[in-house]
């Protein structure tokens, strides 16, 4: 069909195929459908690719040959169920679509699945003599800055900065930690699927990210913390160009 139709609709669509099929909707954020127990696991309907997702998980259930044992037969038939009874199918639809089915085809034609390491572990401790060497640079360093500034107010930019270092990297490194633990491993194909980012939620296998996923995650390990140290800058230079201006007064 080609009138628009929003997100609304498509979520109103998809409860409404439910209730008339008698199918339980769950909310969750990995997909799947129980043929037996009719009930599907989706996420919130809030874009056209969810929508299809959702449609898709529904043919699990409702479309044609789902008690084969063939992998791809089953999804075969799902999406062709999805794509006929969806209110839209566009293309950007189709081609996820195209993408599962192509994903399925591949670990189809693969016999066996291995799970690989990279090569040996290589130290990344420095040595008892570099760690004595940088104990005495830092002991050297306090003590000299303890002279420089006895009696004086203390460094406020300085103290600031080391707490924004620390801050970073416990984000980068809590972002991260986020990141994998909403990865999940696919025992039938061995895949990590992540967060993309793009469509709020949306996952895809960690072999299809492109660089705009790697961006976006990225620009929130690291973005964040540079625009924190951008506003805490401007705020600095502010607030010294207000205490020279009264100071001149």
């Amino acid at each position: 069909m080609t009138y628009s139709v929003t997100v609304a609709q498509m979520r109103s669509h998809v409860r409404q195929l439910c209730e008339a099929n008698r199918i339980a909707i769950n909310y969750d954020r990995h997909a799947s459908a129980s043929y037996r127990e009719r009930e599907i696991w989706i996420r919130a309907v809030r874009s056209s690719r969810a929508y299809a997702v959702a449609l898709h998980e529904i043919g699990h259930i409702l479309g044609r040959y789902q008690l084969s044992r063939a992998t791809l037969v089953r999804e075969r038939h799902a999406w062709d169920w999805a794509r006929r009874n969806g209110l839209r199918w566009t293309p950007e639809m189709r081609r996820h679509a195209d993408r599962c089915l192509e994903h399925y085809a591949r670990q189809e034609s693969i016999p066996q699945h291995k799970a690989t390491l990279g090569g040996p572990l290589v130290s990344q401790f420095p040595s008892a003599g570099d760690v004595a060497a940088q104990r005495r640079k830092r002991t050297s360093e306090s003590a000299n800055a303890s002279k420089r500034h006895s009696g004086s107010q203390m460094n406020w930019p300085r103290g600031l900065f080391r707490v924004w270092v620390v801050a970073s990297v416990l984000w980068a490194v809590g972002y991260a930690g986020y990141f994998w633990h909403s990865c999940w491993l696919q025992s039938e194909t061995g895949d990590y699927w992540c967060f993309t980012g793009e469509f709020d939620d949306w996952m895809e296998p960690l072999r299809h990210f492109g660089w705009r996923q790697y961006l976006f995650n990225s620009g929130w390990a690291v973005g964040v913390p540079l625009l924190v140290l951008l506003m805490g800058w401007a705020t600095y230079a502010v607030l010294q160009w207000i205490v020279i201006g009264v100071r001149g007064r």
